[in-house]
């Protein structure tokens, strides 16, 4: 609220004066910030755009001009874990963005806008994030004959046809487990075995002729309920005689 006091003096008598108050009232221009959402972004690969938080984000009713707000995080993304990235907003230009390896969740940034002329004049919105575990896809193995008598240390490697995000499963990236290991033809008979540090299929010496299956689960680290499983046939054949 602005005033200014002035005179006015008649100039025939220029003593003959009166004064007055003019009173103006300066109000701010509508600002608003308006919700977001984004997603479902890759979190394995992340993504350093996925999109501009003020694109729909008003001052005095056009789009908002990064050089006329000062914009800041009220309350940041939560991480799934201590120390986990998280969608970020960056505050001097507005863009979001999504770092690799990133935990699938629902992500939520608060975020205000305040018009530089008037720093009060301020609006809060909601950045909503979501961000999907990558594909995953662990495929049947078919193995043999391989001789029972002599066995095989490595018949082959389970994992060589699984994949992570389209690409061939890195062992560092995945926890394999065995659901349901070979059943013996015997108790206490040896049977084919799939070591899971390693994806690696062996049939230890000695093992009985047969077909027997392995079924397997590889669960990503990251996101550990994000898992697919499979089978492993070997077919185990008796030495010539």
């Amino acid at each position: 609220t602005y005033t200014i006091d002035y005179r006015i003096c008649e100039n025939l008598n220029p003593s003959n004066c009166d004064d007055a108050t003019i009173t103006v009232v300066v109000a701010a221009a509508a600002i608003e910030a308006n919700d977001d959402n984004y997603g479902p972004v890759n979190g394995l690969t992340g993504d350093p755009n996925v999109g501009d938080a003020l694109s729909n984000d008003t001052l005095n009713g056009a789009p908002v001009d990064i050089a006329d707000v000062a914009v800041t995080v009220v309350t940041p993304a939560t991480p799934v874990n201590a120390g986990d990235p998280v969608p970020e907003l960056n505050t001097g230009t507005g863009i979001v963005s999504v770092p690799a390896n990133t935990p699938a969740g629902t992500y939520t940034i608060d975020y205000r806008i305040c018009e530089n002329l008037n720093p009060s004049n301020c609006d809060d919105a909601t950045i909503t994030v979501v961000v999907a575990a990558a594909a995953i896809d662990a495929v049947d193995d078919n193995y043999g004959p391989v001789n029972g008598l002599t066995g095989g240390p490595n018949v082959g490697d389970a994992l060589s046809n699984d994949t992570l995000n389209g690409a061939p499963v890195d062992i560092a990236d995945v926890t394999v487990t065995v659901v349901t290991p070979a059943t013996p033809v015997n108790a206490g008979d040896p049977v084919p075995e799939l070591n899971t540090g390693t994806g690696i299929v062996s049939v230890p010496a000695n093992t009985p002729a047969g077909t027997y299956t392995i079924d397997y689960r590889i669960c990503e680290n990251l996101n550990p309920s994000n898992c697919d499983d499979a089978t492993i046939t070997v077919v185990v054949a008796a030495a010539a005689i």
